[in-house]
């Protein structure tokens, strides 16, 4: 199984490859989806980070 990371800054076409590769059937995995959905059912993670940074 081949596996890609994509990376790279604001305005670098991350999205555009995304729905690219959703386009022809491959899996995503989202990073920005998951950290997200984890900070909403556990909030403390955030506080957390906030006094410990």
């Amino acid at each position: 199984m081949l596996k890609i990371g994509l990376t790279g800054g604001i305005g670098t076409g991350k999205s555009t490859i995304s729905s690219i590769i959703i386009e022809n059937g491959f899996k995503l995995i989202d990073a920005d989806i998951i950290s997200k959905e984890v900070l909403l059912k556990y909030p403390e993670i955030l506080e957390r980070v906030r006094i410990d940074f």
